[in-house]
Order: C-alpha cells, then structure tokens, then sequence
C-alpha cells in the first residue's frame, strides 16, 4: 500500500511539475516545509489549480516587498505571467523567496488563499515555527 501510494504522490509531482523537472523540483525548493506545503496544494489542488495558488502566494509576497529589496533579490514579475502547470519562473521566484528567509511567509500565504473547507490541513502546512 506504501508503495502504491507513493507511486501516485510520484505521478501527480512529475505531471504537475513537468515544465520544471518533474517530482525532482520539490527537491530544489531549499526548504523540505515549503516544499511540503506546495507538493500537497498541487497534489489537493490539482496541477493547474495548485499551480495557480503558488503563483498567487508568490504575486503576494511579491508585491509586499519593497521595489529596491525586489532587485537586491533578483526578482522579477515575469513569473505572474505563467499560465498553467507551474514554470521555471515561478520555481525560480519561490527558490529565491525561500534563499531570503520568505519560507514562513509562502506557506503562510499558500494557507490563506487554500480550500476554506480544509482549514485544519491548511493550517498544518504553515509549519509554524520552522
């Protein structure tokens, strides 16, 4: 049964995430409590849907930083642009987000625009304190 579920975590991951290097790209995130809490809003969410949310996190984040703090980090809008499963752009913003200590702040972000419904399990993947 392990393996089995596994097998489908390892589906979903390498569809949703195809456009960046399939399941391999949680790996890349650079904090396994941020990359928890985006595998299970695109597993929950489903590859376009969770997609969408992460990008909405990251429009969030990205538009409370200041412009000067934005350029020291390198980043750019052209992620907000991204359509569909989730892209390099988006990858490459929430990789350098999570480098300057916005981990907490993505999950948080991510919780708050999810499912009300689950709440309880939005909640969970804050990590808090982590």
């Amino acid at each position: 049964m392990d393996a089995q579920r596994a097998s489908v975590y390892k589906f979903v991951y390498d569809r949703g995430l195809g456009r960046v290097g399939g399941s391999a790209a949680l790996d890349t995130i650079g904090d396994r409590y941020t990359a928890a809490a985006v595998g299970d809003t695109l597993f929950r969410d489903g590859d376009t849907g969770g997609a969408d949310l992460v990008r909405d996190a990251l429009t969030d984040i990205y538009n409370s930083i200041p412009r000067n703090k934005r350029k020291q980090l390198s980043l750019d809008a052209g992620f907000i642009g991204e359509t569909g499963r989730l892209g390099p752009r988006s990858l490459d913003t929430l990789q350098k987000l999570v480098r300057a200590g916005y981990g907490l702040k993505v999950r948080n972000a991510l919780a708050d625009n999810r499912n009300d419904d689950e709440t309880a399990r939005n909640d969970y993947f804050r990590f808090k304190g982590r």
